[in-house]
């Protein structure tokens, strides 16, 4: 068994790994402005030359890649939520990994934790803070609760197979989505940051 410093090293390292990949994804998306409707094709018009031009036009788009690129932000927070009770000196708990919620209230025991860290992984693991965002419309709709999320991100139905998810809410949303875009770019940068700020201070160099 690895010793509580290289664990909290190994899993927070994987984590912001994690998060940088999504913020560049939503960095895409927001650039090109979540097009799902485009306008003006460039170059032949051949049918198959058109549609080659939109599917560049639109391949940072939410239809394309809302579900890999939540998933992968979301598995960056559970990296970043385990790699922080080594870091505090604890072990790190046994548990379906689906359940994160559960993991944040376990760390929000954890004493020496900084607050900002509980506060921005808690704004993504917390339903009532995500309502009004597109995912939290795509959760009520679906009836889906935080502890189902990270599922439901991986797959197109319920634990059943029987139910599909209704995916509209997160698809073809075009601007309304960049906002959402904009806030977890912007909280997973601030995340990284201040988990490599409370690893210096408690490891430092």
């Amino acid at each position: 068994m690895k010793d509580k410093k290289s664990l909290a090293l190994a899993y927070l390292t994987q984590s912001i790994k994690y998060l940088d990949l999504a913020e560049k994804i939503f960095e895409q998306m927001v650039n090109k402005g979540n097009p799902h409707v485009v306008t003006s094709i460039g170059g032949k018009h051949e049918p198959e030359s058109i549609w080659k031009d939109y599917c560049e036009q639109t391949k940072w788009s939410d239809f394309n890649i809302i579900f890999p690129a939540l998933f992968i932000f979301y598995h960056g927070i559970e990296l970043m939520i385990k790699g922080l009770f080594p870091l505090m000196g604890s072990e790190i708990p046994f548990g379906h990994i689906d359940h994160k919620s559960d993991l944040l209230d376990k760390l929000k025991n954890e004493k020496g934790i900084k607050i900002e860290i509980i506060e921005k992984i808690d704004k993504y693991l917390n339903f009532e803070k995500l309502k009004g965002t597109p995912l939290g419309d795509w959760m009520e709709i679906n009836n889906i609760n935080i502890n189902d999320l990270y599922e439901r991100l991986r797959y197109p139905t319920d634990k059943s197979h029987l139910i599909l998810t209704d995916n509209l809410p997160l698809k073809y949303q075009g601007e309304k989505m960049i906002p959402f875009a904009k806030q977890i770019i912007k909280d997973s940068k601030r995340l990284r940051e201040v988990s490599v700020s409370q690893l210096n201070e408690i490891y430092p160099h």
